[in-house]
């Protein structure tokens, strides 16, 4: 294999990021053991892999490149100045992967890659059908006053294909660029809308790579049964182990403080049976729904004594349910 597989990490003593890549980093070289997987990390997360049963699995890594930060820059920005500069710290073709994915396949077909750029949608669909459509159209007005409103594409930075070439280089400039800005214009310091800055002002230069290589689990299943690489959270969803074990803060930590065991090996490797039953599938009116009433905690206003009697009203007695809805109709009108 002559492409690349690279992680970004910036941890700490108190969090997993580290553990997560170790188990990411384990279940890619399981499935490819001729990968060469290289981590890029900060000065403070190099020691981590020295210390406890973490050491044992820093043999995953063919190579490790540490970057060099001020202590006045946090894991988030460390993070994100490693993940966006990636062109020009890594030579070759390389596939980068989040640390919260795990690998199901071999991925050997990456070398027939002739992209510039490979990524796969964010929620596996097009930005038409994006479930936060409205946020991201809001956040490209306020941070880049940019109107996006027409955009097609909107992709997920959590997985993506990067060849070595002169159109890839510069796109990573401009990208760090545009991270930059935002970082220093508004309180995020999110990269995917400077990347979807990045791609419409160079014409749209991402290619469109299968969404096996993204499955975004939680948002989709359309991609499941053959995804070489699933990508396990999503922002909008709290992490819940009822999903399965690894969409879960908890399955980490346990896996911090006591070692990855054959157990949670075994887990990784059947990952794609670990799902919960039962479990439901939500179509996409229904999902746009759901994230309608989840985002403005309407799912915990329907709980409440209020919310229960409305709903008994709704069910047991529409003609006066309709006489209310006339009633706060005119309310809503004044």
């Amino acid at each position: 294999m002559k492409t690349k597989f690279v992680y970004v990490v910036a941890s700490s003593e108190s969090d997993i990021y580290l553990e997560q890549v170790i188990v990411s980093a384990w279940s890619l070289r399981y499935y490819n053991p001729e990968a060469h997987i290289i981590l890029v990390c900060d000065q403070d997360t190099r020691p981590l892999l020295d210390k406890g049963w973490q050491k044992e699995y820093a043999t995953l890594f063919n190579e490790i490149k540490i970057c060099h930060y001020e202590a006045s820059q946090n894991l988030m920005e460390r993070s994100r100045q490693m993940k966006t500069t990636l062109r020009s710290i890594i030579s070759g073709d390389f596939l980068f992967l989040d640390s919260d994915t795990l690998v199901c396949a071999d991925l050997s077909f990456v070398d027939d890659y002739s992209c510039d750029l490979g990524f796969v949608f964010d929620n596996n669909c097009t930005f038409d059908k994006f479930i936060i459509r409205d946020w991201v159209v809001f956040m490209m007005q306020q941070i880049f006053n940019m109107d996006v409103t027409q955009e097609k594409e909107y992709f997920n930075s959590g997985v993506f294909f990067a060849k070595d070439t002169e159109l890839a280089h510069t796109f990573f400039a401009k990208w760090h660029e545009n991270w930059c800005y935002e970082k220093d214009h508004s309180n995020s310091m999110k990269d995917q809308q400077p990347l979807m800055k990045t791609n419409v002002d160079m014409g749209h230069v991402i290619t469109e790579i299968s969404g096996i290589m993204n499955c975004q689990v939680v948002a989709s299943i359309r991609y499941l049964p053959e995804a070489a690489i699933v990508h396990i959270y999503n922002n909008f969803i709290g992490k819940d182990s009822r999903v399965t074990p690894f969409h879960s803060l908890e399955a980490y930590r346990q896996i911090k403080e006591n070692g990855f065991s054959d157990e949670w090996k075994d887990r990784a490797v059947h990952f794609k049976g670990s799902f919960s039953s039962p479990s439901f599938v939500l179509g996409e009116s229904n999902a746009l729904l759901w994230r309608r009433l989840n985002s403005d905690n309407s799912l915990n206003l329907l709980e409440t004594y209020t919310g229960r009697a409305i709903k008994k009203i709704y069910n047991t007695r529409p003609r006066l349910f309709r006489l209310i809805e006339k009633f706060f109709v005119l309310i809503h009108k004044l």
